[in-house]
């Protein structure tokens, strides 16, 4: 049996709450996949991303022959948020106060990566702007926050 416990303390204007995680495991494995998110028993979340940035390279492939094929930049940037960031950002409230520096830094990358291919003439916080796309860094606590207050206010 293998137990994980971690401390999460959300600040929200006019509102502050600890939640204390705990996972245990009775598997042979110390990596269970649990609503599409695999969680480790140190609850780092690293096989999680390795996972996600998989799948989002693969999905980058047709975002790149979508450009071949002459799709403007306003449909690559749906094709990129409809799928590619819903799955870097898919319950993205449950963990992400758990990523790390390390793990923010891989997912930024693969938005890095998209937003060059969607328009490539610009510096990515260029980029970001003319495709009205927030920063990973900016994006994952904002929606983590606004999921919280609605479940507080309700």
């Amino acid at each position: 049996m293998i137990m994980a416990q971690q401390q999460v303390t959300c600040q929200m204007p006019n509102v502050t709450f600890s939640l204390v995680i705990t996972i245990v495991m009775n598997l042979k494995s110390s990596l269970l996949k649990f609503l599409g998110v695999h969680i480790d028993n140190h609850l780092s979340f690293s096989n999680h991303v390795e996972q996600v940035v998989s799948k989002c390279s693969s999905r980058m492939f047709l975002l790149r022959q979508l450009k071949i094929l002459g799709m403007n930049s306003d449909g690559l940037n749906t094709f990129y948020c409809s799928n590619i960031r819903s799955l870097l950002s898919y319950a993205a409230p449950a963990w992400c106060t758990l990523l790390g520096d390390t793990n923010l830094e891989k997912w930024e990358k693969v938005q890095r990566r998209a937003t060059r291919i969607i328009l490539s003439d610009y510096e990515y916080n260029e980029r970001l702007k003319k495709l009205c796309i927030p920063s990973l860094a900016n994006f994952l606590p904002e929606s983590s926050q606004r999921h919280f207050s609605k479940i507080v206010s309700e």
